[in-house]
């Protein structure tokens, strides 16, 4: 596993590493220690997807239309290496997809379930007005609003709006982890 984590890092060609193993043998330690020691990386800066400000051609279509609309040079910023935590229920085959056979015989590709889970930041308010951040990873983004609902008004909390909490937190790490095909 340490192996995997630095030439990870050191070739991010390699696309991530995907850590399993049992309970309690430091794999997030491990992980998150890795993405605390890597430098950090510049991206444009307001940028949701951390696109590379030197690499037009990755850019996203936000990025995109910032520039055609005269941000040129899109502003830079400097941010920490991305990390991302997978819910314990994520399974493999949700994580890294699962090949369909008959797809791949008839057609010579692969058909993925991964694309299915997307990222989500809801951000609110516990009780006596703290201010919350929430990642979750989730395949069903309404079950998830609702459950968060739910607790949020179990505990005297409440849903807050874009942009009302987020200011108020910082970033300090992502390792994203890729499907290679």
């Amino acid at each position: 596993m340490a192996r995997a984590l630095i030439l990870n890092a050191v070739d991010p060609r390699i696309g991530g590493v995907l850590i399993r193993g049992e309970r309690g043998t430091a794999k997030s330690t491990a992980a998150r220690a890795l993405a605390a020691l890597l430098p950090p990386i510049e991206v444009v800066e307001n940028c949701r997807f951390n696109c590379d400000p030197h690499k037009p051609t990755t850019w996203c279509t936000e990025c995109q239309e910032r520039f055609i609309h005269g941000e040129d040079p899109l502003p830079h910023a400097h941010h920490a290496t991305p990390f991302v935590n997978l819910p314990v229920s994520a399974t493999e085959d949700r994580v890294v997809g699962t090949l369909d056979i008959e797809r791949a015989i008839q057609k010579g590709a692969g058909s993925t379930e991964a694309d299915q889970l997307e990222e989500l930041t809801f951000e609110a308010y516990g009780p006596n007005g703290h201010p919350i951040l929430i990642l979750a990873i989730t395949d069903n983004r309404n079950r998830t609003l609702a459950e968060i609902k739910h607790i949020l008004t179990k505990y005297e909390g409440k849903l807050g709006t874009s942009g009302s909490v987020l200011w108020m937190f910082e970033q300090k790490g992502k390792i994203v982890l890729k499907n290679k095909e």
